[in-house]
């Protein structure tokens, strides 16, 4: 297994390796450099949906999904609800899967308003991925450059806390739900988290936070804005471009990420799963 850091300074590949025979040793160190370092990348990788289960499950449990009849899109056949199909592409009985639609899914991250939300995003490449891109952002060190750079906003903001959730159209088209706008005013996570790894940065995903703890959305809505600013730029971000058979494993409280635009997305499938790290040993 070869380590490598890609140019931006941050984002690991892995090269030389098949995770299907990835020793113990191997599996906990990329575990550990998900969290160290919130994305890594391995290509190359030929996997059966079972594979998939069997890796994750190396590093903790993986979610099954629940079982709902606007959900039944979604899942890969046989799986048992670990895997979620994301396409525009239609299954047996002509439902798209998640996330189909062409214009861009905005900058997000996972479940963002329930504590009971994974830490890990399982993505594999399995087919008609070539031309589509997703981008990362490292919350470590936008908050690192926030502390530095800007120190009067960043003692304002780190203690605050975020009550976040779902509207349609705010980061996707996708309505999952009758309710148009979904808030969970009980899960309010600070701003500032530190993860298993002991690494600190920010806990925001700006298109999913509505306002923050005891302030109304008004109040809330210029730090917003000026922190949405700061952790959306360049330096910050990882490019993907992907290719079929990519696996991409992405740390889900100090990163987001968004996928762009793609008007060949009914012919791209890629496989989501959501995961944990209960088995890695730092």
């Amino acid at each position: 297994m070869k380590i490598n850091t890609l140019e931006n300074g941050w984002t690991i590949q892995i090269d030389d390796l098949d995770l299907r025979s990835a020793s113990d040793e191997e599996i906990n160190t990329i575990g550990q450099l998900i969290n160290t370092n919130t994305v890594v990348v391995l290509r190359n990788q030929k996997l059966s949906t079972q594979d998939e289960i069997d890796i994750c499950n190396r590093w903790g449990s993986c979610r099954q999904m629940p079982a709902a009849d606007f959900l039944d899109g979604f899942y890969v056949k046989d799986t048992d609800r670990h895997i979620i199909r994301v396409s525009g592409g239609l299954d047996d009985h002509g439902r798209p899967g998640l996330f189909g639609h062409v214009t861009d899914l905005d900058w997000h991250c996972n479940d963002s308003a329930h504590d009971s939300r994974k830490p890990l995003i399982w993505l594999y490449g399995v087919s008609g991925t070539i031309g589509s891109k997703t981008s990362f952002i490292n919350n470590i060190l936008s908050y690192e450059a926030l502390q530095k750079e800007d120190p009067e906003f960043f003692n304002f903001v780190k203690d605050l806390k975020v009550v976040c959730g779902y509207e349609t159209g705010r980061y996707s088209t996708l309505q999952l739900t009758a309710e148009h706008k979904s808030i969970n005013p009980y899960f309010t996570p600070g701003i500032v988290h530190t993860n298993i790894a002991g690494k600190t940065g920010f806990y925001f995903s700006p298109l999913q936070v509505f306002y923050f703890d005891g302030m109304t959305e008004e109040e809330s809505l210029p730090i917003l804005t000026k922190l949405k600013d700061h952790i959306i730029q360049e330096r910050f971000m990882y490019h993907h471009d992907w290719q079929d058979n990519d696996v991409l494993l992405s740390e889900q409280w100090l990163g987001i990420h968004k996928r762009w635009r793609f008007e060949a997305i009914a012919n791209r499938v890629l496989h989501r799963i959501e995961g944990s790290f209960e088995h890695v040993k730092f």
